[in-house]
């Protein structure tokens, strides 16, 4: 058995002042996969968009779950911003609730245009970095494929990906209603 968590800021919990913040850059990245399984026994990926940062932490079940106090202690040593300013904006999700919520993530439904299908590939992209970095195990390493499985299901079997597919697309096309020109 294990403990699971989702924790992080996305578009709803968070302004994009400190989303922008606590985005990871290459070497944050590395670091943090490095350290994130060293400091708390977890198997640990980092996933961001550029609506959300979220840190999916497995840990076995006769230890106590990583809590959103500690990763906003672990954002603010790395990177630079109070944990005050952090804690009150993660949400934490626990075992199913996180689970959940990786599918609705990965399948572009918590997302600020609903199908957004570039999400998917950077949860598939977050899961492989983690790989590489050797910081998944046994539950991480099941949970990222399947979510990658219910996506693609979604997908197939929706027409959730019909319209806009992005951000940009969707104001492209408000533009386009709003004004004769782009000049």
């Amino acid at each position: 058995a294990v403990n699971l968590r989702a924790i992080g800021c996305n578009v709803e919990s968070a302004p994009v002042e400190l989303r922008e913040k606590l985005a990871f850059d290459a070497s944050k990245l590395a670091h943090a996969l490095t350290e994130l399984p060293a400091r708390y026994g977890a198997e640990a990926v980092v996933l961001g968009t550029c609506n959300r940062v979220e840190v999916y932490l497995a840990r076995p079940n006769e230890q106590a779950p990583v809590h959103r106090a500690l990763v906003a202690e672990f954002l603010s040593e790395v990177h630079g911003v109070p944990p005050e300013a952090i804690l009150g904006k993660l949400y934490e999700r626990g075992d199913a609730e996180a689970v959940d919520h990786l599918f609705r993530v990965a399948a572009g439904l918590d997302s600020v245009v609903v199908g957004e299908s570039q999400i998917a590939g950077q949860v598939k992209d977050a899961f492989e970095a983690a790989q590489k970095a050797q910081a998944t195990g046994p539950l991480l390493n099941a949970l990222f494929p399947a979510a990658t499985r219910v996506s693609k299901r979604v997908r197939t079997e929706t027409k959730i990906a019909d319209g806009h597919v992005s951000v940009s697309s969707a104001a492209v096309d408000f533009v386009r209603e709003v004004f004769d020109t782009f000049t």
